[in-house]
């Protein structure tokens, strides 16, 4: 799981679901980055920077499986 992105949803009181529609994903292909089980694509990963502000130094530790 990747913890990181649930503590981004609570301090942000966004759901699964409203964080898929704000990056343009299906609720399921959240649901699979959240849990670990998909890398994400380089898209990905640039629109949850840009859309959720993250500055490119922090970026790393969203893509954390723990």
């Amino acid at each position: 799981m990747r913890k990181q992105i649930k503590i981004l949803m609570i301090e942000r009181d966004l759901t699964q679901k409203d964080l898929a529609e704000l990056l343009d994903v299906t609720p399921q292909y959240m649901g699979y980055i959240v849990r670990g089980t998909s890398n994400g694509s380089y898209k990905f990963w640039e629109k949850f920077k840009e859309k959720l502000n993250i500055p490119d130094a922090e970026i790393e530790k969203y893509k954390e499986v723990s």
